[in-house]
């Protein structure tokens, strides 16, 4: 998978704060395994949306669902501890 824009994974920690996605508890509860976690972090840095993540996050609610073109979303709706709409997707 080529490497795209978002390197450092940054875009990744404001899409889960945004989302309401906690890693450490859905880990720690089983809904995430540490490869789920891993393989989304391979897709946000491969990702060539991250122009319009950006916007998309720069106008969005805390406890937003995360936008259609994310390849993450099912994986921040599994991690979102109180999100209204945990199970997404």
């Amino acid at each position: 998978m080529p490497a795209g824009p978002n390197r450092d994974g940054a875009l990744m920690a404001r899409m889960a704060a945004a989302t309401g996605a906690d890693f450490d508890r859905a880990l720690v509860e089983g809904r995430l395994a540490a490869a789920d976690v891993a393989a989304a972090r391979r897709r946000c840095a491969a990702c060539l949306h991250d122009d319009c993540c950006r916007q998309w996050l720069d106008r969005s609610a805390t406890r937003a669902l995360p936008p259609a073109f994310c390849p993450n979303g099912a994986v921040f709706g599994r991690a979102a501890s109180a999100a209204p709409w945990r199970g997404w997707r």
